[in-house]
């Protein structure tokens, strides 16, 4: 499995990012980890169990945007208190809509001195064959915002454009 790493937009700080995906069996598994001086960091508290909770972007996440037919895509976020959400988008931030998920998926999460890692489970391949990007806001004690992501375009951070979107799907699947 191929780490894909993820650059800091305007880099303020020493932190690194990185990500991993893949498909087996019809199921998404997603790692992703922050390095580096964690005590910079506001993490929230690590919820017992794991929830769907809405702007989980505030408190800090790793998102994961497909594209789907057309302009439609899809946005996954997983808050690094273990806690989860989705939607559908038909076009550029329009018609958000939260679909039904059947089968939550399965988050953990671990902080040590240097290193903060999550992996979350899907009990379906949320990525198909389609584009996809990865991202995370990690929020700094005092408020700061970091954003990262696999590709930045435009002259502020923003997840939603299409083109950033230039990972693949299957068959690719980030084995190194």
């Amino acid at each position: 499995m191929k780490n894909i790493e993820l650059t800091e937009f305007e880099n303020k700080s020493r932190l690194k990012a990185s990500a991993k995906i893949e498909n087996i069996a019809n199921k998404t598994l997603f790692s992703a980890s922050i390095s580096g001086n964690l005590s910079e960091i506001d993490f929230p508290e690590i919820s017992i169990n794991s929830s769907r909770k809405n702007e989980l972007w505030t408190i800090g996440c790793f998102e994961i945007f497909v594209s789907k037919t057309g302009n439609s895509y899809a946005e996954y976020n997983f808050g690094f208190d273990k806690n989860w959400e989705c939607f559908n988008f038909s076009d550029y931030r329009e018609n958000q809509s939260r679909p039904q998920v059947n089968i939550p998926p399965k988050i953990t999460c671990k902080i040590t001195e240097n290193l903060f890692t999550q992996t979350v489970e899907f009990e379906k391949d949320i990525i198909l064959q389609n584009s996809f990007s990865i991202t995370a806001v990690i929020k700094l004690k005092g408020g700061v915002f970091l954003y990262f992501a696999n590709k930045h375009c435009g002259k502020k951070p923003d997840f939603h454009l299409k083109a950033a979107r230039v990972l693949q799907g299957k068959p690719y699947d980030f084995r190194g």
